[in-house]
């Protein structure tokens, strides 16, 4: 009787893990991320990223996007507008 009840509950636990996996197979994930930044002379910018995501049309239905914030003060409160080309 316990090694059915063990059995049982083996089982169990191994259909609970696979069916727990095969949910997280379905949700909407960055799946990698690799940036690659070169930093020129002039102090220009080269930023090359590389995403992967797994897009289910739930909340990613159009692509991702960057933001990438131009406008700051600098530190005597002046508004500074930085050139930003894709």
């Amino acid at each position: 009787m316990n090694k059915l009840f063990y059995l049982l509950f083996l089982f169990v636990i191994i259909f609970s893990s696979a069916n727990s996996l095969a949910q997280y197979e379905h949700i909407e994930r960055i799946i990698s991320f690799d940036s690659e930044i070169t930093i020129n002379e002039d102090a220009s910018m080269l930023v090359t990223e590389q995403i992967k995501v797994f897009a289910a049309g739930q909340q990613i239905q159009r692509g991702i996007y960057r933001d990438f914030p131009t406008e700051y003060k600098d530190e005597y409160g002046n508004n500074v507008i930085i050139n930003f080309e894709v």
